[in-house]
């Protein structure tokens, strides 16, 4: 009860300092926004639009993600995944370029090959100029196709290989707008030639570079449209005879196109008729609502999100972009078996607690279609502003998804999450994932310190150093741990002393499930008869065979998701110490000692369990980890009537190096674990019936910063020669 209300750093410290004088006789002794509203970055123009096409998030979720492509996928914000705060910004632009904005706009699928483009600004009055940055973040500019000092060129979407970009160039100094399409091969190409209208966009292109989407100004008035080499540009029809349209994306294998169709302003399907044209499939709009909008849709086409409100839809031009997210608003899901959901009654119906949350726009979609990203209100969103947020949402339309498999990898489901009938989702936020994966770091490395812990019972830290020559065998509780531990003095002050144990322990958000700990070192001291005795001591630990379960908790929507995962490994530790050993009288031993240690931590990567309380599980990568850390102990021994002696020993000690890391696939997301502050106490009751057999009980706490507290109690038999 005393250190759950002190602070952990004062509890550590009283530990140390009062802990020895506590023995009988001892009496003496812590959404959007430009490009000029980022912390540090001088800049003016670049307006953040996000990366909100379909194929872009598989960077965000596939099996690995590189450091550059982390960089990169923080230049956007809205419409991510999991977007990053401002603050973790980099404007994108050319080398050597002193101040420019940037707004990236497309990405492509495959996170070992990926692309993304956009558009950027060198700075003054230099025109935005449509960029492709490479998987080795090579920034290539992509021209432009007028030369008067306001036509502008922005890169809108990129085909799966990088090698085919679409998007929309000014000419005539800015007065006419037309879609292009590059390739290294041709450079960037007017698809409208000579005597073509004077406004064309390209917005989306198929996988394959091939088909190729937009907006376009025909005799009959602005329509989407579809280009491919062989056909042109075809216009999408509408709802009606002579509607606007407006097409915003295609699925990878162009079977299917999304927009809107502006006479009554609903949500639109296109599909190829087989006869060179398109049938239009309304897709509605939510009870109570006149208008909606089509953001995204799944690779296949099978799942289609965005927004359904009573308001008219803006669009913003450079990103194509609706911006539909408002208190009348809300996110909606397509597919053929469901037509048009509401996405908060889909996840309510599959028990995900949405108390206080409402998704106004659904913003993209990955390519499977399982993960959605998200504009939402919670009880922490300011008046008038939205929060981003992902959603995990898997029904028959999307087999396979990372929220239907209920394999739990040998683990126990746990609670929290949802599953009920017809889909299973989760909604999380990218904070409380990153939080989540900090806590992971932490978490793969807490053995590291509470092993050393345990590895000091086997040193004899909880005896006195004027023990004698013995062997012991120890059990203890709390966490299971049993063993046998020995001392021999070679004459001459040189000590051995070492041991082994079997141990299973529980701390925090780490479970080690069983490991063998070896441990063994040598004390050299100074004139041991003496009252006052120098002393060093040079010694190590190994568990050559760790089995962990680590857990990690994230935000699900009002409550929580739980994920685990279950790895293997090793650890390793030395250290070095030297101190003094006083006499004070004949019935009190004082040590003092000073400790530098190091220790290392191998893990192999795992992937969580996953399930209705997981929908958002994480891989881990191989993990190395590696701390040093400085110490400084106390300890004293009290000999007592009836063969009695009492052994009481505190150490406080922090971390000066810590290395490591955490490399989660969910999200872009690492972390390293961090400096710790830790404690350790431990208490030794003994009782020798005869010069030959003591008989001791003790305890033993190991605690430290975000790793957990690691307490035992036990029993212990000593025949001492």
């Amino acid at each position: 009860m005393l250190l759950g209300a002190l602070s952990f750093r004062r509890a550590c410290i009283l530990l140390v300092v009062v802990a020895p004088l506590l023995a009988p006789g001892a009496a003496r002794a812590q959404i959007q926004g430009n490009v000029s509203d980022i912390p540090g970055t001088p800049l003016s123009d670049g307006l953040i639009t996000g990366l909100s096409v379909p194929r872009l998030l598989q960077g965000l979720l596939g099996n690995q993600l590189s450091p550059q492509d982390v960089t990169v996928l923080r230049q956007a914000f809205k419409g991510l995944l999991f977007p990053t705060d401002q603050g973790d910004f980099q404007a994108i632009g050319p080398p050597g370029a002193e101040g420019f904005g940037g707004t990236a706009l497309g990405g492509s699928p495959d996170p070992d090959d990926f692309w993304v483009v956009g558009t950027s600004d060198s700075g003054g009055d230099s025109p935005f100029r449509a960029f492709r940055l490479s998987p080795d973040d090579q920034y290539l500019d992509l021209g432009r196709l007028g030369d008067g000092p306001n036509d502008i060129s922005v890169a809108s979407e990129v085909s799966d290989d990088g090698s085919v970009v679409v998007g929309l160039a000014s000419l005539n100094d800015g007065t006419i707008t037309h879609a292009f399409r590059w390739t290294a091969a041709t450079g960037m190409v007017d698809l409208e030639g000579p005597g073509g209208a004077d406004f064309s966009q390209a917005i989306g292109v198929s996988g394959d570079g091939t088909i190729i989407v937009g907006q376009r100004q025909f005799d009959e008035g602005e329509r989407g449209f579809v280009w491919t080499e062989a056909d042109g540009f075809r216009a999408l029809p509408g709802l009606q005879p002579f509607a606007q349209t407006f097409a915003r994306a295609v699925s990878s294998g162009g079977g299917v196109i999304i927009g809107e169709s502006q006479e009554v302003g609903h949500a639109v399907r296109w599909t190829p008729n087989g006869a060179g044209g398109f049938d239009v499939q309304d897709l509605g709009v939510l009870d109570g609502h006149t208008v909606s909008a089509a953001t995204g849709l799944s690779d296949s086409g099978a799942v289609i999100v965005g927004a359904s409100t009573t308001f008219i839809i803006s669009r913003n031009t450079l990103g194509a972009r609706a911006d539909v997210a408002t208190d009348f608003s809300r996110a909606f899901r397509w597919t053929e078996a469901t037509g048009m959901a509401d996405l908060n009654q889909l996840l309510i119906d599959a028990g995900v607690d949405l108390t206080g949350i409402t998704l106004q726009s659904a913003t993209a979609i990955s390519p499977d279609g399982s993960l959605i990203a998200t504009l939402a209100t919670t009880p922490t969103t300011e008046a008038g502003a939205s929060d981003a947020l992902v959603v995990c949402y898997v029904d028959a339309a999307v087999p396979g998804g990372s929220c239907t498999t209920t394999d739990t990898g040998g683990e126990e489901p746990v609670g929290g999450g949802g599953g009920g009938g017809g889909g299973t989702g989760g909604v999380t936020t990218a904070a409380s994932q990153q939080g989540s994966v900090d806590d992971a770091a932490d978490a793969q490395i807490a053995p590291l310190f509470h092993l050393s812990g345990s590895a000091g019972e086997l040193l004899g830290s909880g005896r006195p150093t004027d023990a004698g020559d013995f062997v012991a065998g120890f059990g203890a509780v709390g966490s299971f741990t049993a063993g046998g531990y020995g001392r021999y003095s070679f004459g001459d002050g040189f000590t051995l002393f070492g041991g082994l144990a079997y141990t299973e322990q529980d701390y925090g958000a780490t479970d080690v499930d069983h490991a063998f700990l070896a441990a063994g070192g040598l004390r050299y001291m100074f004139d041991a008869a003496a009252d006052l005795s120098p002393f060093v001591e040079a010694g190590g630990w190994a568990a050559p065979e760790l089995d962990l379960r680590i857990e990690r908790t994230y935000a699900n929507g009002a409550g929580t998701g739980v994920g685990r995962g279950r790895t293997d490994g090793y650890a390793l530790g030395a250290y070095g110490r030297t101190g003094v050993v006083g006499r004070p009288s004949r019935d009190i031993e004082l040590v003092f000692a000073g400790t530098l240690s190091g220790s290392w931590l191998e893990l192999d990567g795992y992937a969580e369990s996953t399930g209705a309380a997981n929908p958002f599980p994480a891989i881990f990568g191989d993990a190395s980890s590696s701390t040093v850390a400085v110490s400084g102990s106390a300890a004293m021994t009290t000999y007592m009537a009836f063969d009695t002696a009492l052994t009481l020993a505190s150490a406080i000690g922090h971390t000066i190096d810590v290395s490591g890391d955490a490399n989660a696939v969910v999200g872009p997301f690492a972390a390293e674990p961090d400096d710790y502050l830790f404690c350790e106490a431990s208490l030794r009751l003994a009782w020798r019936p005869n010069d030959a057999l003591e008989l001791g009980a003790s305890a033993r706490l190991t605690s430290a910063e975000r790793l957990g507290t690691h307490a035992q109690g036990g029993v212990d038999v000593t025949i001492r020669f």
